[in-house]
């Protein structure tokens, strides 16, 4: 459940960041935070992954 929410919140931000780029006159500061919102949630599910191995 937790994942599916912090995937959600990703979602919502990566595309207002992403809507954002387009009408601006200089993206990187939008595409950044873009990345680092997925790189974020992959560091998240990996952790979470790890930590439900080590439970077994």
């Amino acid at each position: 459940m937790k994942t599916t929410v912090h995937f959600l919140l990703t979602l919502f931000i990566s595309t207002g960041a992403l809507l954002g780029s387009t009408k601006s006159n200089n993206p990187l500061p939008y595409l950044s935070v873009t990345v680092i919102v997925w790189m974020l949630f992959a560091w998240r599910v990996s952790r979470r992954c790890d930590r439900s191995k080590f439970k077994r």
